[in-house]
């Protein structure tokens, strides 16, 4: 073993395992020392950065000549179409980089989009060129070509960070630690991805447009790590050393939520003894048909009712599936995915969820949000300030779909003399009599048709979770019309028999 720096090895050969071919070692200011060795395979083809750092050395000659290197050396190398994709030729690389106006390595914004475009059409839409994969989509054959590299001893896995750098909250740079006897969940598994996707196909996801982002997720999900050693969680139950890790657990603790209050009164009452409760119990509540036979087998040996155990089980079936999952969108590539999997993986096809409601994220006047620099928004001290029904109102109206919103002090204060306009000229019509008799003249008959029509406006919105928009209806159209009738002279008499 030999520590020395990667510059040693530029301007060396190097054996292609799979193809035999001799390969020379070149420099490029793109590629990372930190990352392994600091060499990288070259793709110039189809990766715009390895295309622009080999045009920039056969313009800066004098870089290979401090290494020795022959500019000749250049000359020699040519491009190895891999895929085949629509819309472009055989050197994907080169013409996207032409098509940006890409100079040099120097370009990395424009680089950085040349190879995220790439990258992304060639997995959606490209065909490998290559036996014995040739004409299959690329999607398809990448773990296969992986596999079988490792299976002949010329490849292996190395892991790094979707992100970097990573850095503790030391102030130091983090390093990925293999740790031994880790426990994984395997969302690899052909027939459990199938379930998945038959499972995503039939729910609603809020809005439409992320429903590619799940599918792209569930393709490429595998072994996921479920547990760590430290830090606060659940014990894995059958290996308490470990901790199961918060993106993997709490993924179906909402029907849990269906019998819980069944569980706190024993409890409450000392009817409950915990290790009792086996998985031969929520097995029958969770999964299987209803049977007084096993009820009064599962009452004799967990000390529960078995009439309490009837009620768990009609209550959990009552209340499942599941309708809404409410969430933000950085919880797509692992926290609601994994809700899917593990609903397929333990409830029958009925008890399935059926939507997904995904949100942005908080910002506080117009900064992100982040306790450590003192920029957060406490809700208590929110509700406090404003009244709970202002906050809950400013927070419906701020956005919808998955749009990130803005918490702004001023703007709540609006709201709130706004909500308390409101409530001023509903007080003030509730104080006049109903008077019998009256003829409804075409100003009643417009409240009314206002009134029905702000109903229709905001019904249908929420059933489709655009908050925004029924704020809009409910609120600040309401409000208008009350602030206009308000002006007419029998506007009291005639909202009291309109309210009542």
């Amino acid at each position: 073993m030999e520590e020395f720096k990667g510059e040693r090895l530029i301007g060396k050969y190097v054996k292609n395992p799979v193809t035999g071919d001799e390969i020379i070692i070149l420099p490029a200011e793109f590629v990372d020392p930190d990352n392994a060795t600091g060499v990288v395979m070259s793709v110039s083809a189809h990766a715009p950065f390895d295309h622009v750092a080999l045009e920039d050395l056969k313009k800066e000659t004098e870089i290979l000549l401090k290494y020795d290197i022959d500019p000749r050396v250049l000359e020699e190398i040519s491009y190895v179409s891999l895929i085949e994709l629509e819309g472009y030729g055989d050197f994907p690389a080169v013409e996207e980089v032409e098509r940006l106006g890409i100079k040099s390595q120097k370009d990395r914004e424009k680089l950085e989009e040349a190879t995220k475009n790439i990258y992304k059409a060639e997995y959606h839409k490209g065909r490998f060129k290559i036996e014995p994969y040739a004409g299959k989509p690329v999607q398809e054959v990448k773990d296969a070509i992986a596999k079988e590299l490792i299976e002949k001893g010329i490849a292996e896995i190395m892991y790094e960070f979707a992100e970097k750098p990573v850095i503790s909250r030391f102030g130091n740079q983090a390093v990925i630690k293999i740790i031994h006897d880790q426990w994984f969940i395997d969302y690899g598994n052909p027939e459990w991805k199938e379930k998945a996707k038959k499972a995503l196909s039939r729910m609603k996801i809020y809005p439409e447009t992320r429903r590619a982002q799940f599918e792209a997720v569930i393709n490429w999900l595998d072994k996921k790590a479920c547990a760590r050693k430290v830090g606060l969680g659940t014990p894995l139950p059958w290996d308490p050393d470990w901790v199961i890790e918060s993106l993997s657990d709490s993924t179906i603790y909402m029907a849990y939520y269906t019998i819980s209050r069944h569980i706190n009164q024993l409890r409450k009452e000392g009817k409950l003894d915990p290790e009792k409760l086996s998985r031969e119990f929520f097995d029958c509540i969770f999964r299987e048909d209803f049977s007084e036979e096993r009820e009064r087998e599962l009452a004799e040996k967990t000390g529960i009712p078995a009439q309490t155990i009837r009620e768990m089980k009609e209550e959990f079936e009552y209340w499942y599936p599941l309708d809404w999952r409410c969430s933000a969108k950085d919880l797509i590539p692992n926290h609601l995915t994994f809700f899917i999997f593990n609903h397929t993986a333990i409830f029958r096809k009925e008890y399935w969820p059926r939507g997904i409601a995904v949100n942005g994220f908080r910002t506080l006047e117009g900064q992100k949000m982040s306790k450590s620099k003192g920029n957060a928004l406490n809700f208590i001290d929110a509700i406090e300030e404003n009244g709970a029904d202002v906050v809950r109102l400013y927070i419906m109206g701020l956005a919808e779909h998955d749009s990130d919103f803005d918490w702004r002090r001023k703007e709540v204060g609006k709201l709130r003399r706004q909500v308390e306009r409101f409530y001023e000229l509903i007080s003030e019509f509730a104080t006049y009599e109903v008077k019998e008799g009256v003829k409804l003249k075409d100003i009643d008959h417009w409240m009314f048709h206002r009134l029905n029509k702000a109903i229709e406006g905001t019904t249908e919105p929420l059933e489709e979770l655009r908050t925004r928009t029924a704020v809009q209806w409910a609120f600040y159209t309401v409000l208008n019309d009350l602030r206009w009738i308000s002006g007419e002279p029998r506007a009291g008499t005639m909202m009291r028999s309109v309210m009542s």
